[in-house]
């Protein structure tokens, strides 16, 4: 049955709403691979650690992970917004 799924994306047209499907299958794909990696490896580590210290690493990491984009998007607001 999986063999039609990427028969449809092979021969699905691109559209306004996807315009590259098969692009989008494999990030899709990718990022179950990544899913399943961080699965195994926080089970590894749940034997190791305190849940408490891993969601709180979590957390910080994602923290400094997304402040840059948080800045950036702060300073093109306020550039926007001087330009009228």
């Amino acid at each position: 049955m999986h063999w039609w799924g990427l028969l449809l994306t092979y021969v699905s047209p691109s559209s306004e709403d996807a315009s590259n499907p098969i692009l989008g299958n494999f990030l899709e794909f990718l990022a179950m691979i990544c899913l399943a990696y961080y699965s195994v490896s926080l089970k590894r580590l749940a034997l190791r650690y305190s849940p408490l210290t891993l969601i709180a690493l979590q957390g910080f990491s994602g923290t400094l992970f997304f402040a840059p984009f948080l800045f950036l998007l702060v300073c093109l607001k306020y550039i926007v917004l001087m330009r009228f």
